[in-house]
């Protein structure tokens, strides 16, 4: 401040200010020195919207002389309420997101929260059944670029689609805790069914996917939510739980295979987002996505039960309908092999996800396409 007082709105006793040409130049400074000596090839901008878009907008311009392929994201917003230093109209929180760069991403804290509840207390989300949380999923699984459900970015790829970080609860944690249960080692069957959900969300949405370390083995930190002075018996990754929850690692796998054969899920503008069609009722949620992509499957559709019964899948569509589907996701597995064939009547199962892609052009391309090799 001018007056000579420090800002507190990052928590950690002051506050940077990007916003004055030399505390900028070192920003730009330190960055470039990081890529072109370390070949660092992402930067995380801790409580962004401490930080003003200019400086940030400058900085994308600056990385890209160097590497377009540079990732630049953040969190849009500060830890501590108050005067922050940068005013609000021109600070990086997703009300101002329209002004970033498009390729300067920003985590979407509406869909962590729609997913799986408040961070750190038993509050409920999606995946543990709540019906007041479709609204935030949808928006977020079309990446924030929706008219309809909610845009506050650009384009999807400025959205970061994620349900849990290094802070807080690990995801396996706040299932745990929302289900009541401290058995941090524990095989039940309905909480890894509402990771498998939280993951199948995250990989099945538009924009940039993120997910915390070990959250494909239901990573534990055994209830710590503020680890960063813990132990390492608390932070380190425990490797062997990936022979535990072996089937949920196999299930992570194999929604990466399928995205990375789908490209419309990889679509930085809004196009897929225009080329689909939602229908929800607060339990189900049915995404349906036309591809005109040459030689890739040409309709998927994504539907979510949060519910503890089977029930009847709705799909609509601005285009005509297959009749027959392909199951390449179900309640147990996933991957680009077919599981199951699935017709108009047919049910989905409790507490799953179910993602199709259309008979007719899996049975056409379904083993003469590989992967891409680019990243997802």
């Amino acid at each position: 401040m001018q007056d000579g007082r420090f800002l507190n709105s990052s928590g950690c006793g002051n506050v940077t200010a990007s916003d004055k040409i030399m505390f900028r130049n070192f920003m730009i400074n330190s960055l470039r020195y990081w890529v072109e000596e370390y070949h660092i090839d992402g930067f995380r901008f801790d409580l962004m919207a401490c930080h003003d878009i200019e400086a940030m907008n400058i900085i994308r311009e600056e990385l890209d002389k160097i590497d377009k392929r540079i990732l630049m994201y953040g969190e849009p917003w500060t830890a501590n309420d108050g005067e922050n230093g940068i005013s609000g109209e021109d600070c990086c929180n997703k009300t101002n997101a329209k002004k970033l760069s498009a390729r300067i991403g920003m985590f979407n804290d509406d869909m962590r929260h729609g997913i799986k509840g408040g961070s750190d207390d038993d509050t409920k989300g999606y995946i543990q059944g709540s019906t007041h949380s479709a609204y935030n999923v949808i928006a977020g699984m079309m990446g924030a670029s929706s008219v309809t459900f909610g845009n506050w970015a650009n384009v999807p790829s400025q959205c970061v689609t994620y349900d849990s970080a290094h802070d807080n609860l690990t995801l396996w944690d706040k299932i745990l805790k929302s289900n009541w249960c401290e058995e941090y080692d524990s095989t039940n069957e309905l909480y890894i069914k509402q990771n498998m959900l939280a993951g199948a969300m995250i990989l099945m949405s538009q924009g940039i996917p993120f997910m915390l370390a070990g959250e494909e083995f239901a990573r534990s930190k055994h209830g710590d939510h503020n680890s960063y002075k813990s132990p390492d018996s608390v932070n380190s990754i425990n490797w062997t739980r990936t022979i535990r929850y072996k089937n949920l690692v196999d299930y992570y796998k194999g929604l990466i295979k399928i995205r990375m054969r789908f490209s419309p899920l990889r679509d930085n503008t809004t196009k897929t987002v225009n080329n689909s069609y939602i229908v929800y009722n607060g339990q189900i949620i049915s995404l349906t996505i036309k591809n005109d992509t040459e030689g890739e499957w040409e309709m998927m559709s994504i539907v979510l039960n949060n519910g503890e019964n089977p029930a009847q899948v709705e799909m609509k569509s601005q285009y005509e309908l297959p009749a027959k589907w392909v199951i390449l996701a179900d309640s147990s597995s996933s991957g680009t092999e077919a599981i199951a064939t699935f017709e108009k009547n047919d049910t989905i199962p409790p507490r799953s996800a179910l993602v199709l892609v259309d008979k007719k052009s899996y049975d056409k391309y379904c083993s003469s396409v590989d992967a891409p090799e680019e990243t997802f």
